[in-house]
């Protein structure tokens, strides 16, 4: 079992803004109103002592990449518990939480054989199996979005190296829409609400990557569907124990 620490996550804004330092205060305007004077003492101190990349490039370039339970994520809660003292705050502490167990990337690389040789650039999706040893097999495209549709690949992916997404065309970028809300940035739903779309497509995941499993696929690639050579590193999903404890039949997930 792995037991780590954890900052109340609403306090990492104040961090990333530099927060007001020691109690220090600047003088808002006059005005009675107690929330206009902390307004402007909060935006004086981000016009004037603001630590926000500083802060940034030390968490992301000295302690780097913070799966959950890995050493660097206790490293950064360590290190944010730190810096809220530092600015002030009170009643700074770490609340324990416990995951079954914890995952470190390893290496992983990967290359075309044939018509012609190909290097690909590669990374294990977190919580991923690895593959036991190097393994080579025939790419198959799976295009199925229901059940229904991963049956007819049934008895035809033993061994092989599966892509289950169309690729996205990076050329040329697709325009950002400034009001789209993306599956991880929508509400719950309320009680009694249907399910948001992102529920059933998890769900279908689920069931592809057991149908993988079962039907002894030997890796899946996924596309990032990001410019100059940058990779995804979201999860697989899925059951804990089977990417931690994989069974050689088990298929590895990796993003090209």
């Amino acid at each position: 079992m792995s037991r780590r620490r954890a900052v109340i996550g609403l306090c990492s804004v104040a961090l990333l803004l530099g927060a007001v330092r020691g109690g220090q205060a600047w003088p808002a305007a006059d005005s009675p109103d107690p929330v206009a004077t902390a307004d402007a003492q909060i935006l004086a101190q981000v016009r004037e002592h603001s630590e926000l990349m500083q802060n940034l490039e030390y968490l992301s370039d000295e302690i780097g990449p913070r799966l959950t339970g890995s050493p660097q994520l206790k490293q950064a809660n360590d290190w944010t518990a730190e810096m809220f003292r530092k600015y002030g705050l009170s009643n700074v502490h770490l609340e324990p939480w416990t995951i079954a167990h914890s995952w470190t990337r390893g290496t992983a690389s990967a290359r075309i054989l044939l018509p012609a040789e190909h290097p690909l650039t590669i990374a294990s999706a977190g919580w991923s199996p690895s593959t036991l040893g190097t393994v080579r097999g025939p790419v198959a495209y799976v295009e199925a979005k229901t059940k229904e549709d991963l049956e007819k690949f049934r008895g035809k992916l033993k061994g092989a190296i599966v892509i289950y997404q169309e690729p996205d065309s990076l050329s040329p970028p697709k325009p950002v829409d400034a009001h789209a809300v993306r599956p991880m940035q929508a509400p719950p739903p309320f009680p009694g609400q249907p399910a948001a779309p992102s529920a059933s497509a998890a769900e279908f995941g689920r069931v592809r990557n057991a149908f993988f499993q079962q039907e002894g696929v030997a890796a899946v690639l996924r596309d990032s569907a990001k410019p100059h050579g940058l990779l995804n590193m979201t999860g697989i999903g899925g059951d804990l124990k089977s990417a931690r404890f994989p069974r050689p039949s088990s298929p590895a997930k990796v993003t090209a």
